[in-house]
């Protein structure tokens, strides 16, 4: 899990949206980036439809999950 860098962006073929993850900068005010923002954004509207927050140590059960549900990563729309 280290080696995950956020943000990142998460679709699915066919799919009417897209997933992008990242650190919750209004949770993380002691800059320790404990907390993070998984965010489902309507692809065609950009709408944010959806949004939770998870904790670091979560992120790789949710990426487990979001893989077995056929979404990939896709970060070539995202700058660092």
């Amino acid at each position: 899990m280290d080696n995950i860098k956020l943000p990142l962006k998460l679709k699915r073929p066919r799919a009417f949206n897209h997933i992008i993850i990242e650190y919750d900068d209004e949770m993380n005010t002691d800059g320790d980036d404990w907390f993070i923002s998984v965010n489902y954004i309507k692809t065609k509207t950009g709408v944010l439809q959806d949004s939770m927050c998870i904790i670091k140590k979560d992120l790789d059960t949710w990426l487990k999950s979001l893989k077995r549900q056929k979404y990939v990563i896709d970060n070539e729309e995202i700058k660092n």
